[in-house]
């Protein structure tokens, strides 16, 4: 259920904390430090990859469990420790989600799959490789293509086919689609990931999908969310942004090119690009009880 948080600790970090010794309280905390402090009271390091890893752990509802944490950072950390820490912790949570705990070799390749800004992997390998559905036409892709695509990208991985046909323990699919594409003599490196809600005996309704294209030097995040309770949103996050653009600006090219059918669209700037924003939990941010 969103918003709940199983196996909770005693107390959760929370955005307020009082000033010692004189029972009131001090300025909300930071997100950062919110999530730092959480990260600290399960026994991680304070780093961005604990705080990715609780971010990442709540969105597929796993327990707040230290355990589970220090397992799913030493497979992040194992089979490179220096490179990809972020997709790595994701894809050792998305597995873990479903009930798998994958090999080094395994947990590399679901991570190319996931993040088209990883490494390369060896050829051959599902994530990225010869078998990643790249189409050699140097124009746009149309949407039939970019569906044959991934349809390819998924039938050549053993591996892709198993994970994204599991449900998750609380009865979500979540569904990864890598694949390649050439546009204007600039390679393009996709992932589809797609979030994929049970509504019982009417089978699954996708709810949400990521689009994340890396291009040289440019990455894009395209997450467009169609719950049931509320209007269709679609939030844009790009790093750098485009030279001589604004984010309004670029908000009114998207929604011209777009038109009404994706709903608001809105366009997030960072120096520092959040990956895997789609599929980290926000509501921890949110939580206003004490440590």
């Amino acid at each position: 259920m969103p918003g709940h948080i199983p196996g909770t600790l005693g107390h959760t970090a929370g955005a307020n904390v009082g000033m010692p010794g004189t029972g009131t309280e001090g300025p909300p905390l930071p997100p950062e430090e919110v999530l730092a402090r959480l990260a600290l009271s399960l026994g991680l390091p304070r780093e961005d990859l604990s705080t990715a890893l609780l971010g990442f752990v709540r969105y597929f509802s796993l327990p707040l469990e230290p355990g589970l944490f220090h397992r799913l950072r030493r497979e992040a950390l194992h089979p490179s420790p220096k490179a990809g820490g972020e997709a790595l912790a994701l894809a050792a949570a998305a597995a873990a989600a479903k009930g798998l705990s994958l090999t080094g070799e395994a947990l590399e390749a679901y991570a190319a799959a996931l993040d088209p800004g990883y490494r390369e992997p060896p050829e051959g390998d599902p994530g990225g490789g010869q078998n990643s559905g790249e189409r050699r036409q140097d124009n746009p892709p149309e949407p039939e293509d970019i569906k044959k695509a991934a349809e390819e990208s998924e039938a050549a991985s053993p591996l892709l086919r198993i994970v994204n046909r599991l449900p998750g323990k609380n009865r979500e699919r979540w569904v990864v689609l890598p694949f390649n594409f050439l546009s204007g003599g600039v390679a393009c490196k996709v992932s589809l990931r797609i979030l994929l809600k049970s509504r019982g005996s009417y089978g699954y309704e996708a709810e949400r999908f990521a689009l994340d294209i890396s291009l040289d030097p440019r990455r894009w995040l395209f997450v467009l969310d169609r719950s049931q309770e509320t209007a269709p949103r679609l939030d844009v996050y790009v790093t750098p942004l485009p030279e001589g653009k604004s984010p309004l600006v670029l908000e009114r090219e998207l929604t011209e090119i777009l038109g009404d059918i994706w709903g608001n669209i809105s366009v997030k700037i960072s120096e520092k690009m959040p990956f895997f924003a789609d599929s980290r939990d926000e509501t921890l941010l949110s939580v206003n009880e004490e440590v």
